[in-house]
C-alpha cells in the first residue's frame, strides 16, 4: 500500500515478512476498504459516481492517462460538501492504480485541488501538496475476526483551507 507524493494521511506498514504477506494477499483480494477525502474545482453535480476507465502509464510524457490499453480502475465518489467553486469528495477506491484518483477525476474535469501534475496550472491558491487524504482503512488483522478500521484525522493546511471555504460560503448565503 503507497501514497502518491503531496498526497497524506493512511498507509499500512509491515514489521515482517509474514505480515506483509498477509497485506499483500488482502490487498490483491481487495479486502481493503481504502477511502480518501479530496478537494476538488468545480461543482461536482451528482451526489454520487462511479468511474470506471482504463489507467495506463505514458512513459514518455511520465503520467499516467486514460487509455483503453490499460488497465482497469474503478472509483466511487460521493459529495461530502459543495462550495461553489469547490467540492469536498468522499472516495472509496477499488483498485489501487497508480495516481487513479487524481487521473480520474481530472479526466472528468474536477482535478485535486494543489494537484501540480494533473490539475489546474493557472490556480494560485497558497498550498503546500494538494488536498487528497487517505482518511480511512479498514481490514481484518491477522489476529481478529473483525473488520478494524483507522482514521486518520485532515491535516491543518486542508482543514484550514476547509474552514476558509465554509466562512466565504456562510457570508455569501448571508446577503442572498
Amino acid at each position: 500500500h503507497r501514497l502518491d507524493k503531496d498526497t497524506s494521511g493512511l498507509l499500512i506498514i509491515t514489521k515482517n515478512s509474514e505480515a506483509h504477506n498477509y497485506i499483500a494477499n488482502l490487498l490483491k483480494e481487495r479486502k481493503i476498504e481504502k477511502r480518501y477525502l479530496a478537494l476538488v474545482y468545480g461543482n461536482f453535480n451528482e451526489n454520487f459516481a462511479r468511474i470506471s476507465l482504463p489507467l495506463t502509464n505514458d512513459h514518455k510524457l511520465r503520467r499516467i492517462m486514460v487509455s483503453s490499453a490499460g488497465k482497469l480502475a474503478l472509483t466511487d465518489i460521493s459529495v461530502k460538501e459543495r462550495f461553489g467553486d469547490y467540492t469536498l469528495l468522499d472516495i472509496r477506491i477499488h483498485t489501487g492504480r497508480t495516481h487513479q484518483i487524481r487521473v480520474h477525476l481530472s479526466h472528468i474535469g474536477h482535478p485535486i485541488v494543489g494537484d501540480k501534475v494533473y490539475g489546474l496550472k493557472n490556480k494560485d491558491e497558497d498550498i503546500d501538496g494538494q488536498l487528497l487524504h487517505s482518511y480511512k482503512l479498514s481490514f481484518v488483522l491477522p489476529e481478529f475476526s473483525e473488520i478494524s478500521t483507522f482514521i486518520a484525522p485532515l491535516p491543518k493546511e486542508f482543514s484550514d483551507f476547509l474552514d476558509k471555504l465554509r466562512h466565504k460560503n456562510s457570508l455569501n448565503t448571508d446577503i442572498i
